[in-house]
């Protein structure tokens, strides 16, 4: 699919690739290799596969930025990675929720029966086996 010599795809389909260092920081072919020579850190590497037209859509747009195409599809991958997390991990309470709810942690109810049992079982199941 590449020429070793030129690492041009051959196919109809093009590749962009960017990788990271352990730190995060985006990594360009020609920072790679200086970090690789001054440094001994490893790297993750994600590669997609793109067509040719979405290709050129993704440079343009990261031209107009300033940008490559490897900063810039980092850019927006983490961007849309966050809003995700944060859609799942975030609870939105309404003002009367918010106030139950920190009044319970601040002074929470004596546990009742059901509690006791399930701490009991927890007691059983979780902490007896470490």
């Amino acid at each position: 699919m590449f020429n070793d010599v030129s690492n041009k795809c051959v196919d109809k389909r093009a590749t962009l690739s960017y990788s990271l260092n352990n730190r995060g920081v985006l990594m360009g072919a020609r920072a790679k290799k200086k970090e690789k020579e001054t440094t001994h850190l490893k790297e993750d590497k994600l590669h997609i596969r793109v067509n040719q037209k979405d290709k050129n859509l993704i440079e343009k747009a990261a031209d107009f930025l300033g940008l490559n195409a490897s900063a810039f599809v980092l850019e927006n991958a983490l961007k849309a990675a966050r809003r995700e997390l944060a859609s799942v991990e975030t609870l939105a309470l309404t003002r009367q929720d918010s106030e139950i709810f920190l009044r319970l942690l601040t002074d929470p109810p004596a546990p009742n029966k059901a509690m006791r049992d399930a701490f009991a079982e927890y007691k059983t199941r979780v902490i007896a086996k470490t």
